[in-house]
């Protein structure tokens, strides 16, 4: 990413700046890599016949890890780490076992290799957009963003049975 804006690698001249563009930098890799994985791919969308909530302090939670919960029957919505059951009017865990579909946030290192590419090139087009404001670095990584999504989306194709291809949500 830092490529992008022109800039030396930390461990050259002016160290300090360097690292806190480094660390900007990441922080924009992790803030895209969530944004793209909330949509639900193949590789962090789960489809649960029986998902046991795990209990914590008497409340169903989810793991850390969950991005989105979406229970098939019941009227259960995700908030932050636990589920609450909008009929029941409650997070109580009462052994409830549910069939739902959860997507998690995976680390960058576990996603598929197109999944990696077209989140490396969105955060470091927003990333120099925010920093460096070069509108023609901008078409440049523009173009590369949009064939890095075709890619990705081309591979869901092959992978199939993903309904975010399919209905554009």
């Amino acid at each position: 990413m830092l490529e992008v804006i022109g800039q030396l690698v930390p461990g050259d001249d002016d160290e300090t700046s360097q690292l806190l563009e480094a660390q900007r930098a990441l922080v924009r890799l992790r803030q895209v890599s969530k944004e793209v994985q909330e949509k639900g791919w193949s590789f962090n969308t789960e489809t649960y016949k029986k998902f046991t909530p795990i209990e914590a302090g008497g409340l169903m939670t989810v793991g850390a890890d969950v991005l989105k919960f979406d229970a098939e029957n019941r009227d259960i919505i995700q908030r932050g780490v636990k589920l609450f059951d909008r009929e029941a009017n409650s997070s109580a865990y009462a052994g409830d076992i549910l069939d739902g579909t959860i997507i998690r946030l995976l680390p960058f290192d576990e996603l598929p290799s197109p999944a990696q590419t077209y989140i490396s090139i969105k955060a470091a087009r927003q990333f120099q957009k925010r920093f460096v404001g070069s509108s023609e670095i901008d078409g440049f990584t523009q173009d590369d963003e949009n064939d890095a999504l075709v890619n990705l989306e081309q591979t869901e194709a092959e992978i199939g049975d993903n309904p975010h291809i399919v209905t554009g949500k």
